[in-house]
């Protein structure tokens, strides 16, 4: 077992400038834009813009969350898996830039 106060001290790190938070932050922007306007708008457009019953729109959006919950872990070991010279993301991110603009705009034309 190890003795907590034989652990060397941590070094405070010098805080991040504001130029590098938003350079990290900026990674996101494209799908939290896509998934907060799904977040606030895919019910009301399913219900008063599309006319679905409000019980077919809550099972549209549930078979939706399953598939999430079963497509995540999927996805996820494909990444981990992927051997190419640009790592294991960087081909997932560019090739699924395309079909994930498509999919969006198709999603609101019922």
């Amino acid at each position: 077992m190890s003795n907590p106060s034989s652990n060397p001290p941590h070094q405070a790190l010098a805080p991040l400038k504001l130029s590098t938070q938003l350079a990290y932050g900026a990674g996101t922007v494209g799908v939290s834009m896509t998934g907060n306007i799904l977040v606030f708008f895919v019910l009301f457009f399913f219900t008063d813009v599309a006319g679905l019953p409000p019980d077919k729109s809550a099972l549209i959006l549930m078979v939706g969350k399953v598939m999430d919950a079963i497509s995540d872990p999927v996805v996820g070991w494909l990444s981990d898996h992927t051997t190419s010279r640009w790592g294991r993301r960087f081909p997932w991110m560019i090739f699924g830039v395309v079909p994930f603009a498509l999919c969006f705009v198709a999603m609101w034309g019922i």
